[in-house]
């Protein structure tokens, strides 16, 4: 059991996964309804200590309306518990064209969790637990935009979204674009524009690309979190690349996702010995 300090002030108790959740972990139906993280949260947050932002009045935490920076805090935490003091290894290729060698690459997590994690202020604090709603001006221009911080139930719509678009007919996959989408999620209102999610989306896409990339950092300003963006640097040519810290299976079971792919790859040669013989 270990008693963790949330980005924003929420204070917990957490403990490791067990073999039971192991079973559930492994479930194909979990894992493809996106609900990991969800059984992760109600399971193995034991005690809340300090609601912070919150207001949870003595009941378990609603983690929708928890803030992004928050869970991916408490992921972390959850996975540190479980293998305390065991680096996570994460198996790579480098990205450059004259490379592209296979490699591991090791991420200290309590080195991660104690010097890139950036705390809620207290005035960011104070709007978030009055309103959630942050006033601001689009950068280079005169509009000015009221916005909220990502919280779980804000970054599934935008993941739903995302997904129908990408899937959907010819004339949603010609309007995906990630940071706008993204943004427009983000963003509740927009001077001289309708308060309607589509028509916030068209006025992101008609700013100029310096607006637009300045705006997610300003938002992300007043947020809190763990930086997941990691600098990696290829063992055999040097070369450097960003990878995001993958919050899936083998994150948190890295061993059973091995046994499963070496028992996958096993079956698979005496199919094709099998096979041969015949």
């Amino acid at each position: 059991m270990s008693t963790i300090t949330l980005p924003s002030g929420l204070v917990g108790e957490v403990r490791g996964l067990s073999g039971k959740d192991g079973r559930y972990l492994t479930n194909e139906q979990l894992v493809r309804d996106n609900e990991v993280e969800d059984y992760i949260f109600s399971n193995c947050w034991n005690a809340t200590i300090d609601d912070g932002p919150y207001k949870f009045e003595g009941r378990p935490p609603d983690w929708s309306k928890v803030l992004v920076g928050d869970r991916f805090f408490a992921l972390i935490a959850v996975r540190e518990a479980t293998y305390p003091g065991k680096e996570y290894v994460i198996k790579l290729q480098c990205a450059r064209l004259g490379c592209k060698r296979r490699f591991e690459w090791e991420i200290d997590l309590r080195e991660l969790l104690a010097k890139k994690t950036k705390t809620l202020s207290a005035e960011d604090r104070a709007t978030f637990q009055e309103s959630n709603r942050f006033k601001a001006t689009v950068p280079f221009t005169e509009k000015s935009f009221v916005f909220q911080l990502n919280t779980g139930a804000i970054a599934r719509r935008t993941q739903a979204l995302l997904e129908a678009k990408k899937t959907g007919n010819k004339k949603m996959q010609q309007r995906q674009n990630t940071l706008c989408d993204i943004l427009s999620g983000l963003i509740l209102e927009v001077d001289g524009v309708a308060l309607k999610r589509d028509a916030i989306f068209d006025f992101l896409e008609e700013l100029p690309m310096a607006s637009i990339d300045a705006l997610l950092p300003l938002v992300q300003s007043h947020d809190c979190g763990v930086e997941t963006d990691i600098e990696v640097e290829c063992p055999f040519c040097g070369g450097g690349m960003v990878i995001t810290l993958p919050f899936d299976r083998a994150f948190f079971l890295p061993y059973s996702s091995e046994a499963k792919r070496a028992a996958a790859s096993s079956a698979k040669e005496e199919e094709d010995v099998a096979t041969a013989a015949r």
